[in-house]
């Protein structure tokens, strides 16, 4: 993701800078090598128009197992458990079986909570109350675990919303 700003761009009067310093300018202005690289949570999951849960539902399963675990930010023994949730509730999708899909987004949302404790908590995670250190990685990144979350509770609110 890359923003810009309003910053003026550069002008010459003639036909600028030669050689040795035209190449230095180049190097200082490149938007690619002057950059700060973050991870950012954005839109990744599509959703069709009419809804449809099994649609969105295989499509936070990809970005699990294409997107979430190529970039190592969740293990791929917890992908796998995920996954086998993630196929019972597209199955319960599919079936129209409304009662059943709820319990397995709530049963995915519970293995990320579990994973990641403090998942509803903005702050860093990475110092206890007491200001020691976790002793053990997580599974999850809490980005990650976040961003699952918040769509699957998406999906859980849609399919209440479409009983309501």
């Amino acid at each position: 993701m890359r923003f810009r700003g309003a910053a003026p761009t550069l002008a010459f009067p003639d036909e600028g800078p030669k050689k040795e310093i035209a190449d230095q300018l180049d190097l200082l202005t490149d938007p690619i090598k002057n950059s700060v690289h973050k991870i950012a949570s954005v839109p990744r999951i599509s959703v069709p128009s009419p809804y449809d849960a099994t649609t969105v539902l295989t499509n936070i399963q990809k970005h699990l197992d294409q997107d979430l675990v190529t970039m190592k930010l969740v293990e791929p023994a917890l992908a796998a458990e995920l996954d086998r949730r993630l196929e019972t509730a597209i199955a319960a999708a599919k079936s129209g079986n409304g009662a059943a899909l709820k319990a397995d987004l709530k049963e995915v949302r519970k293995i990320l909570k579990r994973e990641c404790q403090d998942l509803d908590k903005d702050d860093d995670g990475d110092r206890d109350d007491d200001g020691k250190a976790k002793k053990s990685k997580p599974r999850v990144d809490k980005l990650a675990a976040r961003v699952l979350d918040f769509d699957l509770e998406y999906v859980e609110k849609r399919v209440k919303g479409d009983k309501d």
